[in-house]
């Protein structure tokens, strides 16, 4: 009887490892994720989409804040996509082992910075880890702001987004 559970046991994790062993995420199967993760001691996903197909003239990017199938936030609503709803950022130094990926975008008097960072070097030396830290920080119009960290399972491709970014900038047109 023994043998037969963990032939079944066996069998399920072939059969469904993305369910068993990857991060959900508000990004449907035809979308490209470009940043994912689960905050820190929560079952709240931070999801950041691009949406559509290249050359489209339909493609944007979508931020979606909350558990799976009952987000709290998502940005932007389909009716509510501009050229300018995001910014997005990249800061690198060899020297000091730093990079840093950025999206900012504002709802109303709220701005939000969805980040990634990686630290490899301590005061210009290899560190033995590299340190990895992102997440979500929030600031409203009079100061207040608070940091949603990520678990250590962030999935991160902000380079995809370049081609939104650069599509969207008026000095890539002339």
């Amino acid at each position: 009887m023994i043998k037969g559970y963990a032939y079944f046991i066996v069998l399920f994790l072939f059969a469904f490892p993305r369910t068993v062993c990857s991060l959900e995420s508000h990004c449907k199967k035809q979308d490209e994720t470009i940043f994912n993760c689960q905050l820190r001691n929560s079952k709240k996903i931070i999801s950041i989409c691009k949406i559509g197909t290249e050359g489209s003239g339909q493609q944007y990017i979508q931020y979606t804040f909350g558990k799976i199938g009952k987000p709290e936030l998502i940005f932007p609503q389909k009716n509510q996509i501009t050229e300018n709803n995001f910014s997005f950022d990249r800061q690198y130094s060899n020297a000091a082992g730093y990079l840093e990926y950025d999206i900012n975008f504002s709802i109303g008097h709220n701005s939000y910075n969805v980040y990634w960072m990686e630290i490899s070097k301590e005061d210009g030396v290899p560190t033995e880890d590299i340190d990895i830290s992102s997440g979500v920080s929030a600031s409203t119009k009079n100061g207040k702001s608070i940091d949603f960290p990520c678990n250590n399972d962030a999935k991160e491709d902000f380079m995809s987004a370049i081609t939104i970014f650069v599509r969207n900038v008026k000095w890539a047109n002339e």
